[in-house]
């Protein structure tokens, strides 16, 4: 059975933010508000969670393949 999994955007800022640990350097402000922007065009019903049918059509608008 298939979930449809939902991402919130303070999944997305924990997730982001560990990946930040590993690049040292970047601004805490300046990032979180880039990532706030990001998380932004993949929620496209504006709700605060990214499900997957908004990551998959997000993806498609950019060029990704999803399978």
């Amino acid at each position: 059975m298939m979930r449809n999994e939902i991402i919130d955007e303070n999944d997305f800022l924990s997730f982001v933010k560990q990946i930040q640990q590993l690049a040292p350097g970047l601004g805490d402000e300046d990032l979180t508000r880039d990532l706030s922007a990001a998380f932004k065009v993949f929620d496209l019903d504006g709700d605060g969670f990214i499900t997957r049918d908004e990551l998959k059509v997000a993806m498609e608008m950019i060029g990704g393949n999803c399978y």
